[in-house]
């Protein structure tokens, strides 16, 4: 779930974000997009960092005594851990004598 932070609005504004920022176009439909930055990342099991964006270029109407800056982000895909089959207990035998 994206996050969206607020830096510099007063405590007593927070009740009223919907109000003061308002889209004027667009939407914040997002997607990751893939390692060449322009197709739709189809594949979450490969490693690597992949660029979160705004599809249709939302666009905020003005407001008072503030400004909405929007940034792409990073989604970081690790390898998964490997399992050394000597250290992994699945494999040892409790059945011995």
């Amino acid at each position: 779930m994206p996050t969206v932070l607020y830096s510099g609005v007063l405590d007593q504004e927070l009740s009223q974000i919907n109000e003061l920022f308002k889209l004027a176009s667009g939407d914040l439909t997002m997607a990751i997009k893939a390692a060449d930055g322009t197709t739709d990342l189809a594949d979450s099991s490969q490693a690597g960092s992949y660029k979160i964006i705004f599809v249709n270029a939302p666009q905020f109407e003005a407001t008072r005594n503030y400004s909405v800056t929007l940034a792409e982000g990073t989604l970081l895909i690790n390898r998964p851990a490997t399992v050394d089959d000597d250290d992994d207990d699945r494999h040892n035998d409790y059945r011995k004598w």
